[in-house]
């Protein structure tokens, strides 16, 4: 389903919505009804990862939040917001299972949409803490989200966005949480004393760290497990730089040239 409006009526929408509070009316009814198509448009994006056996949660921005989001990223063209309509999914496994999702899902939407898919992989650039790799479809030229992310990667993100609720979403976009000297509920150090809010927001973003350092070694060593070592014949020729023929041979007149190498070291 294409959307009710055109681009440039889009971010005509959008710059007159970041502007003016509170919005016309007629604004609030027209993105409503953007709001409306998205959530058909993401219907059929949920149904194609049903398809190829993948569960995944899904949402469209409320109305509050995008139009917090307008206000927050000033010049941001309503059209291009990628993340207005996103679905998510968790794969078991870390880094590697990740990849191999990410390349699964590229080749099926590239098909169905006929658009090449974009990827946003916050791994490499991560935001204030925040990893996944997120794809970009295009469903009837309409951009949709769809986060994939680790299980790690998902129970951080879990936790941050629960603090962002109760401290001020500008938490998830790398600010200080609401009154951040304050004692953190529920949270103490060894000795009973209290944690501040922004000291557990900083711990978070360093763990964030330390789990992506974890889960790209992993990646590491499973491909150094699966890779293969070549035959010793193609080492040795290799180390040579050129073709062994017998072994054997090889392996004798080395030999000799060792020994009498270890004999002139010797004296």
């Amino acid at each position: 389903m294409p959307l009710p409006s055109s681009k440039k009526q889009l971010n005509k929408l959008g710059d007159r919505i970041a502007v003016n509070e509170p919005p016309a009316k007629e604004d609030l009814q027209q993105l409503n009804a953007v709001l409306r198509a998205y959530q058909e448009i993401l219907v059929t994006v949920e149904e194609q990862l049903s398809l190829i056996g993948l569960s995944s949660t899904s949402r469209v921005k409320t109305r509050s939040v995008l139009i917090e989001k307008l206000r927050r990223e000033k010049g941001m063209a309503l059209a291009r917001v990628q993340d207005l309509a996103g679905a998510r999914t968790v794969v078991e496994g870390g880094w590697t299972k990740q990849d191999e999702l990410v390349e699964l899902l590229k080749a099926h939407f590239n098909r169905w949409t006929g658009v090449p898919t974009k990827v946003v992989d916050r791994r490499i650039i991560p935001s204030h803490g925040y990893r996944a790799v997120h794809l970009i479809v295009f469903p009837d030229g309409v951009p949709v989200e769809i986060q994939i992310r680790t299980q790690m990667q998902n129970f951080w993100a879990q936790i941050v966005e629960g603090l962002a609720d109760r401290w001020g979403r500008g938490v998830r976009y790398g600010e200080s949480p609401q009154n951040g000297h304050l004692p953190a509920e529920g949270v103490i150090h060894r000795d009973g004393s209290p944690v501040s809010r922004q000291r557990v927001i900083d711990d978070l973003r360093r763990v964030a760290g330390q789990i992506a350092g974890i889960e790209q070694a992993e990646r590491e060593i499973e491909s150094m497990v699966n890779t293969p070592l070549p035959p010793l014949e193609g080492r040795i020729a290799n180390s040579l730089g050129r073709e062994i023929k017998d072994l054997d041979a090889d392996a004798a007149r080395f030999y000799l040239r060792l020994r009498v190498t270890f004999k002139r070291a010797v004296n």
